[in-house]
């Protein structure tokens, strides 16, 4: 079992995790930093191996890219961070209180307009998509994805909450657990999707701190 002083480093267990056997999953000890680098062949397969588990659609000029530049080097780029792409839009819908083609993000929604919620619904995931096909051979989306996936919610009220609280995700997705967990804790989406919203004192509700756990 690893103690709470463990050093758990992503770059360093990538390093190692291809020496693996793909029939057998690693235990725990394998992901400290008492294991060896890994020191074999690196090769258009196991490139693509790597590839394939931490980002999107690579291809097969990024492979052999990556082959060129060596291990150590696509460890390095993995975890560089692409700047993120210009907030959501107001793609169609003339009826928005913003211009079609500019960022919602900062605007109130209006409730009683179902095609409003629906527009900005799918202006979010459009944006949201775009985000994976667009960047670099990052790792970045996955632990997004990872985190969103933990961090579960379905829409809510507003697609601002909906958008900040992706943003949570992402700015901490290669950050600090303890600060991820605490930002989400009291991100508007969450409070109002758990019922942190109706927490208190006199009546606690167990919901977030249940999934939590």
């Amino acid at each position: 079992m690893l103690s709470h002083n463990t050093s758990l480093s992503r770059r360093r267990f990538l390093k190692t995790a291809n020496n693996i056997p793909t029939n057998k999953q690693p235990s725990v000890a394998a992901v400290n930093d008492t294991i060896d680098p890994y020191e074999g062949e690196w090769t258009f397969a196991t490139a693509n191996h790597l590839l394939r588990r931490t980002t999107f659609g690579a291809n097969f000029k990024d492979i052999q890219k990556v082959v060129d530049a060596g291990l150590e080097a696509t460890i390095n780029n993995l975890f560089k961070i692409d700047p993120i792409s210009a907030e959501p839009i107001n793609y169609y819908l003339p009826t928005d209180s913003v211009a079609i083609g500019e960022s919602w993000v900062n605007k109130e929604l209006d409730r009683t307009i179902d095609e409003l919620r629906i527009s900005r619904e799918r202006s979010f995931i459009s944006w949201s998509n775009n985000q994976i096909y667009t960047s670099s051979l990052t790792i970045l989306e996955k632990l997004s994805l990872f985190w969103q996936n933990h961090f579960a919610l379905e829409s809510v009220f507003d697609s601002r909450a909906t958008y900040d609280y992706h943003e949570i995700i992402r700015t901490h997705a290669l950050g600090n657990f303890k600060q991820l967990i605490k930002d989400i804790t009291i991100d508007p989406a969450m409070l109002l999707f758990l019922n942190g919203a109706s927490n208190n004192v006199f009546s606690p509700n167990e919901n977030f701190s249940r999934e939590l756990l």
